[in-house]
């Protein structure tokens, strides 16, 4: 229980009551509107999700007719990053430079000649290069032709 003042006289009044016990007055209520925005909230999420539900078509496009050179670019870095002696040194090239280090084969097929630089068991940064193939077996899993690494 709650006090307030009263509007009219000013005096402090319990919130549960009807009356100001010293005047009289009338006692608003006050409304809580956290209830009322909760329902409202829920009310248009369930709405959306039934127009998402009714209008969501399946993509028209299969991960078998797309060029996924960017996938296939992150799944060889992890590959070469397996192999590596210290993988949490490892630092790829940027991401414009990237795109030229792939070569798309065809049937989800890629090559990816590029380089990496990490640290040796000497904690000494050197620069390895390699060459692999890799391939997307299905939407959310590739698997690894041939990788060679050489250390320049």
């Amino acid at each position: 229980m709650a006090l307030k003042k009263c509007k009219e006289c000013g005096k402090e009044v319990s919130s549960k009551a009807k009356n100001c016990p010293n005047c009289g007055a009338p006692i608003k209520k006050q409304i809580s509107t956290g209830s009322g925005c909760l329902i409202i909230i829920l009310f248009v999420l369930f709405i959306g999700w039934i127009f998402s539900s009714i209008f969501d078509t399946p993509s028209s496009t299969d991960w078998r007719s797309e060029n996924n050179s960017i996938a296939a670019n992150v799944m060889m870095e992890k590959f070469v990053k397996e192999r590596l002696r210290s993988p949490s040194t490892a630092k790829f090239p940027g991401a414009l430079e990237r795109s030229d280090h792939v070569q798309y084969l065809g049937n989800q097929k890629y090559k990816i000649v590029s380089w990496v630089d990490s640290q040796n068991a000497f904690s000494a940064t050197i620069r390895t290069h390699f060459n692999g193939e890799i391939m997307q077996v299905d939407k959310d899993n590739w698997r690894l032709i041939s990788l060679d690494l050489k250390e320049r």
